[in-house]
């Protein structure tokens, strides 16, 4: 596993009462993508630099499929 993917895993894992981070659940406009804001209103645990790792495209946002390619079912970072 290398040093970003453990780092994820602790990061998403840890997220508010260790439940499963999903798009839905962090898109709070419900238009499909997770903006810098939405992923900080996670915690002081998420944090801009994680995002811009997920964000491939650089973009601002993730996108479901930025999303699902660095998660598993669980929410958690996929290794």
């Amino acid at each position: 596993m290398n040093k970003f993917s453990l780092a994820a895993v602790v990061l998403i894992a840890s997220a508010p009462l260790a439940q499963a981070v999903t798009l839905d659940g962090l898109d709070d406009n419900n238009d499909g993508r997770i903006s810098v804001g939405e992923w900080l209103q996670l915690g002081p645990e998420m944090n801009r630099e994680q995002f811009y790792i997920i964000d491939t495209n650089n973009d601002l946002v993730i996108d479901a499929d930025e999303f699902n390619a660095q998660t598993n079912d669980a929410g958690l970072l996929a290794s």
